[in-house]
C-alpha cells in the first residue's frame, strides 16, 4: 500500500514536521516470524504431515528418525512421521480496510530505520492510535490492529519520513479505520490523552499495555509516543520533562559514583570534577546533532565548552552503557571553527556559513568573514563536507572544498547547457546524496519535480525531489585551488 492519489488529509507545522493519511481496501499479508535465532530462525513445517513447530523449541518433537503426526486419526499412515522438515515463516493474507499514516519530522527530530528509538516510539504510536480509534468508534481494541514500517520515500531511508498503518482484523474489513481516521485530529487528540493521562514511567495496563501486545510490552514507552505526536501533530520540539530528567541523572549519578567518578550534582546536568569538570546531560532519542534534551540541559551547555551529551535510552535501559559515554572521550564540545591558512579574517567580509542554517526565514549566522577580493555582491562561502561532484572538472569540488557563492532565485534551475552546481537545501526531508538538509548538484525543473544530477563515485546518480520542497540558496561561483580562487566557467 503506497500514497496513490491526493491523500484524505493532511496538515504541517511551521517547522516542516506533519502528517499525510490514505485510506483504501487493500491485501494484507501478516507474518509470524517465529524464532529470531539466527541460528534456529522461524518454524519448523513438515511439508508431509503438516506439523509446524516453533525451530529450537525446547519441547519440540522433531527428532532424527520421525516426528508425530498431528492429526488425531493416523489412519491409515500410522502416528509417526518421517518426513525433513523445512525452515518457513508463517502467514495469512487477506483483503481489508487499511488507513496508512506518512509523519514527516522537522528539524533536528529523526527516526532512522532500525534504531532503537524508532522501533519503541513507533511501536507505542501505533498501539495509541489503534486503542484510540477503537475508543471513538466504541468497539473492541481486538478490531482493529496497527503496524509501523519504513516509509516508501526517499525520506524514509534518513528517518525523516516514517509510516504507521492501521487494518480493520475482520476479512475484507468492516469499515472501521476508515471511520477512525474521518477527524485525524480528534484521533490525535483522543491518543495523546491515552498517553499522558497516566503516572506510570513507561507503560502499563492502564494506558497501553494488553494481552494483545505482551511480546512488546518492553517497547512501549507513553512519554515517547507523546513527545512523537505532539511534534508530527503541534509542531513541539521534544523534550525530556524536568522530572525525567531528574530521575535519569541520578539514576546515572549513583552508577557514576559506584565506578569510582566524583559526582557534582546540577539542574540539568551531572559535573565530573575529576574529568576537568566536564557537564553530562541527556539528549532525547529523537533528536541529532548532540543537542541536550531538557530545558536545564541546554542552558548547561551553553556555559560549558566540555560537555557529553548521553542518549536518555542508553540511561534508561542500559546504564553500564551510559557510564562509559559519560566518562569516556568527549561526544560533544564546544569547538572553535578554524579556517584554512589561505582565508584571512576581516570584519566586514565575505561570510563563512554552515549550508544547514541556509534557507529559512532568517538569515544565517556566519562562522566568520572573510577577505575576498572582487567578491560580488552577497557572495557567502561554504566548506563542502559530503561528496557529491568530485568528479566534475579536476575534482576540485570535492570534500574539503571551500566554494564561493553567488545569492540566486529560489527557482534558479538550469536550463540548457547551463552547468552551474547550486547548492540547494530542502523544507522537508534530507537529500539522499548527503544525508543532510543540504546538497550541491545540478537541479533542472522536470515537471513538479527538480532533477538533481550528481558526478561523484559516492553519492547516486540522481534524485528527484518535489520542487515545492527545494529552494536555490546559490550559485557556485569559483572554488579555492591551491589557497587561489578559480571561477567556474560561466559564473
Amino acid at each position: 500500500f503506497t500514497d496513490s492519489g491526493p491523500p484524505a488529509a493532511s496538515d504541517h507545522a511551521a517547522n516542516g514536521a506533519g502528517f499525510e493519511v490514505w485510506t483504501a481496501k487493500q491485501r494484507l499479508v501478516l507474518t509470524n516470524t517465529g524464532s529470531r535465532d539466527q541460528m534456529k530462525p522461524g518454524f519448523l513445517y513438515c511439508p508431509r504431515c503438516g506439523r509446524a513447530e516453533p525451530n529450537g523449541w525446547g519441547a519440540g518433537k522433531f527428532r532424527q528418525g520421525g516426528h508425530p503426526r498431528p492429526n488425531p486419526d493416523h489412519h491409515p499412515h500410522g502416528a509417526s512421521c518421517n518426513g525433513t522438515p523445512t525452515v518457513v515463516v508463517l502467514g495469512n493474507e487477506f483483503e481489508t480496510d487499511i488507513a496508512l499514516f506518512r509523519f514527516q519530522l522537522g528539524g533536528a527530530v529523526t527516526l532512522p530505520p532500525g534504531s532503537t528509538a524508532a522501533k519503541i516510539v513507533l511501536t507505542t504510536v501505533a498501539e495509541a492510535l489503534a486503542s484510540a480509534a477503537a475508543k471513538l468508534l466504541d468497539i473492541e481494541e481486538s478490531d482493529i490492529g496497527a503496524e509501523y514500517r519504513v516509509a516508501m520515500t526517499s525520506g524514509g531511508r534518513t528517518g525523516r519520513h516514517v509510516e504507521v498503518y492501521l487494518y480493520d482484523l475482520t476479512p475484507g474489513g468492516a469499515g472501521f479505520v476508515r471511520a477512525a481516521v474521518d477527524e485525524p485530529q480528534r484521533l490525535f487528540e483522543t491518543a495523546l490523552e491515552r498517553l499522558e493521562g497516566c503516572r506510570c514511567t513507561h507503560s502499563c495496563y492502564e494506558c497501553l499495555r494488553s494481552y494483545k501486545n505482551k511480546w512488546d510490552h518492553k517497547y512501549l514507552d507513553r512519554k515517547l509516543g507523546a513527545a512523537f505526536l505532539r511534534h508530527v501533530v503541534l509542531g513541539e520540539h521534544p523534550t525530556i520533562s524536568a522530572e525525567d530528567d531528574a530521575r535519569l541523572l541520578r539514576a546515572l549519578q549513583v552508577d557514576l559514583e559506584e565506578a569510582g567518578h566524583d559526582v557534582v550534582a546540577l539542574d540539568g546536568a551531572l559535573k565530573l570534577p575529576g574529568l576537568n569538570d566536564r557537564l553530562v546531560v541527556l539528549g532525547h532519542p529523537m533528536t541529532r546533532g548532540g543537542a541536550a534534551g531538557s530545558s536545564e540541559g541546554r542552558l548547561r551547555i551553553e556555559e560549558c565548552e566540555q560537555h557529553v551529551v548521553v542518549d536518555q535510552l542508553l540511561v534508561d535501559r542500559a546504564l553500564p552503557a551510559a557510564v562509559k559515554a559519560a566518562t569516556g572521550a568527549l561526544a560533544s564540545q564546544s569547538a572553535a571553527f578554524a579556517l584554512p591558512s589561505f582565508l584571512s579574517e576581516v570584519e566586514g567580509g565575505c561570510p563563512v556559513v554552515d549550508p544547514e542554517s541556509l534557507g529559512g526565514e532568517e538569515p544565517p549566522v556566519a562562522l566568520a568573514h572573510v577577505e575576498i577580493p572582487d567578491a560580488p555582491a552577497g557572495a557567502f562561502i561554504v566548506r563542502l563536507s559530503r561528496p557529491t561532484l568530485e568528479r566534475m572538472g579536476k575534482g576540485e569540488l570535492g570534500v574539503d572544498a571551500w566554494v564561493v557563492f553567488t545569492p540566486c532565485a529560489p527557482s534558479d534551475f538550469a536550463v540548457g547547457k547551463d552547468r552551474i552546481p547550486r547548492l540547494i537545501v530542502s523544507k522537508s526531508v534530507a537529500f539522499n546524496a548527503t544525508n543532510a538538509g543540504w546538497t550541491f548538484g545540478l537541479p533542472s525543473l522536470r515537471g513538479d519535480k527538480v532533477h538533481i544530477l550528481y558526478l561523484s563515485h559516492v553519492a547516486p546518480r540522481s534524485e528527484a525531489p518535489r520542487a515545492e520542497d527545494v529552494v536555490v540558496v546559490g550559485r557556485a561561483f569559483g572554488v579555492f585551488v591551491g589557497g587561489q580562487l578559480q571561477r567556474l566557467g560561466g559564473a
